[in-house]
């Protein structure tokens, strides 16, 4: 059975809807420290929208010169391209997030900070690149939800009973309790102010009564009607079918919210409630964004001026560094992008 989970849902999505992004970047360094900065995204229509839960979209900013086009892939699918570049004087003045007008996204969005030291000889001049792909939170998550697809991972759908099927989908509500307790954890080693162990307990109990009210069987219903990969489906059953189920999911995250906020509201001060709900809607939305990353891949071309010395890139091509990667590499640990060159003087 091969699934996968959107947004804050843990209610399952049928793969074959599942949309791939990649980014490929182009950054050349030249002699004087200036840098110019090349990016190209490229993704399914719904992948490239505006969307207030997912990684925000790279979109046209003051200085950069944006464009952008639509494609058709291998698969006769339609593909939206976005770039943009820019070129800095400094590396200081380059940013550690790609170019978006969603701000607030920006702010939990995926960071690489980026720095490059000039470092003279009396024989010449190296350039040492250093990028840092910051970690993002997921291992826990992902934990419970790889621990309950190995159960069913050699199953074929069409072998299961409806028992069978309806377990699988409690197995996947319960995932996405957890996550919910994982997002108050975070937001608790965020909070200024120790909570009482009670007032803690009191949300936790908050979100398992929420879902335990989450109707299975209705979900079972529409991932019946969205099919598998192996079968051929109306498009517009599936897209029915799948924003009722993003609609469920997003009335059910209401639900959690205001469970959590009544049992704050009931035990702490207005002041404080205030700033735990706004802290956790930031961590909220910052898994989000993680969770939207998993299906994108990146391929960052780095040109040094000189000879290159060294470097821990995926391949070399044309005199370049090339590192390829998937997001799964940043989440729980940091990723480093290490390159350096030397410019004989003349």
């Amino acid at each position: 059975m091969r699934i996968w989970m959107t947004g804050l849902t843990c209610l399952a999505v049928v793969l074959v809807l599942a949309g791939c992004v990649k980014r490929e970047e182009k950054i050349t360094v030249f002699e004087d420290g200036s840098l110019h900065w090349q990016i190209e995204v490229t993704g399914d229509e719904t992948d490239m929208m505006n969307d207030r839960h997912g990684v925000p979209v790279m979109t046209e900013r003051d200085g950069w010169s944006f464009s952008q086009r639509t494609a058709k892939s291998e698969g006769q699918e339609t593909k939206r391209i976005r770039s943009a570049e820019k070129r800095f004087a400094s590396v200081v003045e380059m940013p550690s997030t790609y170019p978006t007008n969603d701000t607030k996204g920006a702010e939990l969005a995926l960071r690489h900070p980026t720095s490059l030291t000039m470092e003279k000889t009396a024989d010449g001049t190296y350039f040492h690149f250093r990028r840092v792909y910051e970690p993002r939170k997921s291992a826990y998550v992902n934990y419970w939800y790889e621990k309950l697809i190995e159960e069913y991972d050699d199953k074929d759908e069409d072998d299961m009973n409806r028992a069978e099927k309806m377990k699988f989908v409690s197995g996947l509500v319960d995932v996405e309790r957890r996550k919910q307790v994982a997002l108050i954890q975070w937001t608790e080693s965020l909070f200024p102010e120790k909570l009482p162990q009670l007032v803690r307990l009191a949300m936790r109990d908050a979100v398992a009564k929420v879902y335990s009210q989450v109707d299975r069987g209705n979900i079972q219903s529409l991932l019946d009607a969205m099919g598998d990969d192996d079968k051929k489906r109306e498009d517009a059953t599936e897209k029915a079918a799948a924003d009722q189920l993003e609609a469920l999911a997003r009335r059910v995250e209401g639900e959690v919210a205001e469970a959590i906020e009544q049992s704050l509201r009931s035990n702490v001060s207005d002041a404080q409630v205030r700033m735990f709900t706004e802290s956790l809607d930031r961590e909220r939305r910052r898994f989000e964004i993680t969770e939207d990353y998993e299906d994108e891949i990146w391929e960052i071309t780095l040109t040094l001026p000189g000879k290159l010395i060294g470097h821990n890139a995926t391949k070399t091509q044309d005199g370049n560094v090339v590192w390829e990667m998937k997001a799964g590499e940043f989440q729980d640990r940091q990723v480093e992008l290490l390159a350096s060159s030397f410019v004989e003087n003349k």
